[in-house]
């Protein structure tokens, strides 16, 4: 995500967000700052821009997890392939 992004949003680095497109459910992401992204821009992954229904070049909404869901766990892939929540 672009710094000026974050700023405006009030976003700061490893705060959990969902961003959604055209397709009804979010997705979750940390933000990541990167002064390498063009200014006003979010980077998504080809995985990220198919379950948003979105294109490169799409506009996304961005929401800030609320504070209380935060820090309620993470996903960490386990030995054997597996996920497990922590």
């Amino acid at each position: 995500m672009g710094k000026d992004v974050a700023s405006r949003l009030g976003l700061r680095p490893q705060e959990i967000i969902e961003v959604k497109g055209k397709k009804p459910a979010p997705i979750r992401a940390w933000v990541v700052l990167d002064g390498k992204v063009p200014r006003g821009r979010i980077l998504l992954d080809a995985f990220a821009r198919l379950v948003v229904g979105a294109d490169k070049g799409d506009f996304v909404q961005i929401r800030r997890l609320p504070r209380h869901l935060q820090n309620r766990g993470t996903v960490r892939k386990q030995s054997g392939g597996g996920q497990k929540e922590s």
